[in-house]
């Protein structure tokens, strides 16, 4: 079989039968003979390539499972960017240094609320940890920490914000530490039917707050 870029394993569509030849060799499992880091004996890593030929994307490499779908992703936001309503995304434990934006109906949690955390250092300017866009019901958000996001203001920012209509929304087993300038949780109303449980919000100064909901009819609010 044609070893083409010579890491010992072969393209199982171009072989011939005969005496040993120089760029074959007699093993057919090459998934890209093209790229001589791709074969069964690789490692995967997180790169959006099957490394290792066994069919399956950064399984290995990706530490954001879509326990749903059964795919791996290298971040959240594709993780989410990804998923389907109703879907189940674990991230790791880790740190996921990135803002994420949740437009469809999921979970999103991690494996425990101090292994799992997203960590605002260093991103540009100031914004929202976790957004959940206007309109999306049945997001719960669970077994994680959301960090050090930097905020405009305790209403503009914070580290989980709801921009508004977001109905059945859960926020358990959370941390949210030092988004200074922005809020911990903020919520904008109308809204029916947030659950907000053993969460920690703490060290958001500047004129910003802990937990907030706010503006137009709020109901259910436990």
């Amino acid at each position: 079989y044609a070893d083409v870029d010579g890491d010992s394993y072969g393209d199982a569509s171009s072989s011939f039968v005969g005496c040993a030849l120089a760029g074959y060799v007699t093993d057919n499992t090459d998934c890209n003979d093209g790229n001589a880091a791709v074969n069964p004996g690789a490692i995967e890593s997180c790169n959006g390539i099957d490394d290792d030929c066994d069919g399956l994307t950064d399984e290995s490499g990706g530490t954001v499972q879509n326990i749903t779908a059964n795919t791996f992703h290298c971040t959240i936001q594709a993780a989410v960017n990804a998923a389907t309503a109703g879907d189940v995304i674990e991230a790791g434990t880790g740190t996921y240094n990135e803002r994420v934006v949740i437009d469809k109906s999921l979970t999103l949690q991690g494996v425990s609320e101090s292994g799992t955390i997203l960590d605002g250092t260093g991103l540009v300017g100031n914004g929202k940890g976790i957004t959940i866009n206007n309109g999306i019901t049945n997001v719960t958000i669970k077994k994680l920490t959301v960090q050090d996001y930097a905020g405009a203001s305790g209403n503009a920012d914070a580290g989980i914000y709801g921009i508004g209509g977001n109905n059945n929304l859960t926020v358990q087993n959370v941390s949210l530490l030092n988004n200074v300038g922005g809020s911990g949780f903020y919520a904008n109303g109308p809204v029916n039917t947030v659950l907000i449980d053993s969460v920690t919000s703490t060290g958001h100064t500047v004129g910003a707050r802990g937990i907030v909901i706010w503006n137009g009819l709020k109901e259910n609010i436990t």
